[in-house]
C-alpha cells in the first residue's frame, strides 16, 4: 500500500585565572597578553556568518490539494523530503505547512543514501515540538522547525528532513503538482511499508518546504 493521506483542505565572558607560580609582575602582564592574543587567534580562526539566514531551497504547498500526508496517526506513519543543498554555510530551519492535532513532532535531518536516494540512517540533528507549536489544521502557512545553525552544509549536499509523531497526529500540505522541485523527492514508511516507498499521490512527490542557510561573510 502507498502512503496515507488525511481528510480534505486543505543560546561567557572569560575570566583569566593568574597563576600562583608567577611572582614577577612583568611576567603576569605578558601571560595576559599572550593568553588574550591566543584567544583572539582561535576566534579569528573561525568564519564570520552573515546575521540573517537566507532562503535556499523551497517548494510550496499546494493549495489546491484536496488531501494531506498523515504524520503519525493510526498507521505512525513517517513523511520524508530530500533536498540538494545550493548554499555553503549552515542550515537553519526548515518551515513547513505542518499542523498538528496531539503528540509531539519530531523533525531529524538526515544524510541521503546515494544509491537510492530514500533518507540515510545517520541523524545529523533533531528536534521535538508539541503540537501546539503548529497550527491545529493544515494550510499553506509554514511553521519553522530551527536546528540552530548546527547542521554545516556545503552546495551539493543532499540532506533528508524526516517528520514523524510517536503520540499523536499531523498532517503536512503536499508540494505542487508536476514535480517542480526535481532536486529531491518526498518519502514515506509505516507500519506495513516498513522501508521508505515514494510519495507518489494526485501527480506529485514532494511535500511543502522551505529551507534556510546562513552564509559565511556577508552583513
Amino acid at each position: 500500500t502507498g502512503p496515507k493521506y488525511t481528510g480534505e483542505g486543505n543560546n561567557s565572558g572569560l575570566r583569566l585565572r593568574q597563576s600562583e607560580y608567577c611572582h614577577s609582575p612583568g611576567t603576569k602582564i605578558m601571560k595576559n597578553i599572550f593568553f588574550n592574543l591566543s584567544v583572539l587567534a582561535v576566534l579569528a580562526a573561525f568564519p564570520a556568518y552573515a546575521a540573517a539566514p537566507v532562503l535556499d531551497q523551497q517548494n510550496p504547498g499546494d493549495p489546491a490539494a484536496t488531501f494531506t500526508f498523515a504524520i503519525g496517526g493510526p498507521s505512525a506513519q513517517t513523511v520524508a523530503q530530500t533536498i540538494t543543498v545550493g548554499l555553503d554555510g549552515r542550515l537553519t530551519e526548515f518551515r513547513v505547512p505542518v499542523g498538528c492535532a496531539s503528540g509531539r513532532l519530531i523533525a531529524e535531518v538526515r544524510d541521503v543514501d546515494a544509491s537510492s536516494g530514500q533518507p540515510g540512517a545517520t541523524v545529523i540533528a533533531t528536534r521535538s515540538y508539541r503540537s501546539d507549536h503548529f497550527p491545529g489544521i493544515v494550510s499553506t502557512d509554514l511553521t519553522s522547525i530551527s536546528f540552530g545553525g548546527r547542521v554545516r552544509v556545503t552546495a551539493g549536499d543532499q540532506l533528508a528532513l524526516v517528520l514523524s509523531n510517536p503520540t499523536g497526529s499531523c498532517g503536512i500540505l503536499p508540494g505542487l503538482a508536476g514535480n517542480p522541485y526535481p532536486a529531491g523527492s518526498g518519502w514515506a514508511l509505516d507500519d506495513v511499508n516498513t522501508t521508505w516507498v515514494p510519495l507518489l499521490l494526485s501527480g506529485t512527490d514532494d511535500v511543502g518546504f522551505e529551507s534556510y542557510v546562513r552564509r559565511p561573510g556577508g552583513p
